[in-house]
């Protein structure tokens, strides 16, 4: 059997082994699933090797993985190559660990957390085509950025089979550490719609500002017009600078009120005085692509003491001009809370 296919007995006796060992997957089934199917084609040593690693979190190279033993033997290798091959190997089993280990964190937070809501699962299984190309790009960068970038989202691969597109990866593979600093820098001042106690991305954006994008509040964070075409070029943003996002969605009083805004972290919620509507709330800017969309979920927003004021003023003065305040969401739940009639006998 081609070791990349479905091998449904294996993978059972792993899933099982998985929920074992990691009690906050116990009732996510797609999660155990992911995470077997992963583990069965990273360590094919066998149920028990498995289990020592995932208790470990220690990667423990298996040479057989490559070649077997006569082929070795019969091998007139260069013996830095051969390291090569073994360095590379090890290096894919830390990356593929800690994204168990990130994604079990990720679960148990969520357990203890009667709030907390996961991703949408969309029902789709883990895609093996897929892996095979994210073990490619994964094994080529050894950056802590780019490394951890990758462990990211192979957690959240495993956690929701479909987040993340093959370009996507390739996209990742192919930049270079100054276009990765402008996107990151981008993601810092973009605002975006996010879905309600979970981690999708409706819609991301540079918010155009006094004038062209590059000018203005922008151009403070190191976001210049050509700035804006590297990542144009690379497929990050859409080329057209003028387009339009609904954020109406994110108004609540709306009746479609079901999202809210994220920036640099922080949640926020439209506020208006109007009555309910169901016109459009267009937010002019420069529109992330769908791989600029997946990348930004994944992007570790810099910690500040204090949050930019003047880029949330900028957005402020971008929705009061509409007729909108923004109030943080924790802010307007406090607000629903203390306003909420009591219900008395």
């Amino acid at each position: 059997m081609d070791e990349h296919q479905p091998d449904e007995e294996a993978d059972g006796k792993i899933e099982a082994l998985v929920k074992r060992l990691l009690p906050a997957a116990r009732t996510l089934d797609s999660v155990s699933k992911s995470v077997a199917a992963v583990s069965r084609r990273v360590f094919p040593a066998g149920i028990d090797c498995i289990g020592e690693l995932l208790k470990k979190k220690t990667s423990d190279f298996q040479l057989g993985r490559m070649v077997n033993e006569n082929e070795i033997r019969g091998m007139t290798i260069e013996s830095r190559a051969l390291d090569q091959v073994v360095e590379k190997q090890e290096r894919f089993e830390k990356i593929v660990l800690d994204a168990i280990g990130h994604l079990a964190k990720k679960l148990e937070r969520r357990s203890t957390n009667p709030d907390a809501k996961g991703a949408k699962t969309g029902g789709r299984e883990f895609d093996y085509d897929w892996f095979e190309v994210f073990r490619s790009e994964a094994t080529k960068r050894s950056l802590g950025d780019w490394r951890e970038a990758f462990v990211r989202i192979l957690a959240r691969e495993m956690e929701t089979p479909g987040t993340f597109s093959i370009k996507t990866l390739f996209t990742l593979g192919q930049l270079n550490f100054g276009t990765a600093q402008t996107f990151k820098r981008a993601a810092e001042v973009s605002l975006s719609l996010c879905r309600k106690g979970d981690d999708g991305i409706r819609d991301a954006r540079l918010p155009s500002s006094e004038g062209r994008l590059g000018q203005g509040f922008l151009t403070r964070y190191g976001l210049a017009y050509d700035d804006l075409l590297v990542l144009v070029e690379h497929g990050l943003i859409h080329e057209k600078f003028t387009s339009c996002g609904d954020y109406r969605s994110a108004i609540t009083n709306s009746r479609v009120n079901s999202d809210i805004i994220c920036h640099r972290g922080m949640k926020w919620v439209l506020v208006s005085n109007k009555q309910p509507t169901r016109q459009p709330l267009w937010v002019e800017g420069a529109a992330f692509t769908r791989v600029g969309r997946e990348l930004f979920g994944i992007t570790e927003i810099e910690p500040e003491f204090e949050p930019r004021q003047d880029a949330i003023e900028e957005l402020r003065a971008i929705f009061r001009l509409k007729g909108f305040e923004m109030m943080e969401l924790r802010q307007w739940e406090a607000f629903q809370e203390d306003n909420s009639p009591n219900l008395r006998e």
